[in-house]
């Protein structure tokens, strides 16, 4: 008998969302700060790493989604940017070396599937995970955004859709 599919879901920053666990139940959220501003950019690569080398290894996804980088300029500045894109490439040679899926989903395409709203805020991907029961840890007393963002992300790849996105049979 297999086991069910595993799918882990990333937003990926220098705070990293994520989201874990088979298809058909429940999630687990939470997120990272993978080093303190002022730190160089490798130790915050190192940190990644290690953040998803222990996630991968602690879940056994059978693909690991993230989030695909904004175009360029679109970020919180050059820096910002910057590391998205090498994170990134981090994350697909942790997976290439262990022969797994790693696939992006755009965040206007994702909260489109899901949640039925290309243009969503952030305030609405939280509601939207709250509305779903899913456990959404909190960061300061809020909402954890970074959580919520790698939990549309996770539902995206686990097929979930909005009722106004879904084939009709």
């Amino acid at each position: 008998m297999s086991r069910p599919r595993t799918v882990l879901a990333l937003d990926i920053a220098s705070v990293s969302g994520w989201a874990v666990g088979p298809i058909g139940v429940p999630p687990l959220l939470g997120s990272v700060k993978l080093i303190g501003k002022g730190v160089e950019d490798g130790a915050i690569g190192a940190a990644f790493i290690d953040f998803v080398t222990d996630h991968i290894e602690l879940f056994h996804p059978h693909v690991v989604a993230y989030e695909a980088a904004l175009p360029y300029g679109q970020h919180k500045g050059a820096k910002a940017g910057m590391l998205a894109f090498g994170l990134i490439m981090l994350l697909k040679v942790v997976c290439w070396r262990r022969g797994l899926s790693c696939v992006p989903g755009n965040v206007s395409t994702v909260r489109a599937q899901v949640l039925g709203n290309g243009h969503a805020q952030k305030s609405d991907v939280v509601a939207w995970v709250q509305e779903q029961g899913w456990r959404l840890p909190e960061v300061f007393g809020a909402p954890d955004e970074d959580a919520a963002d790698a939990a549309a992300l996770w539902a995206f790849s686990s097929g979930i859709r909005h009722p106004s996105k879904r084939r009709a049979a």
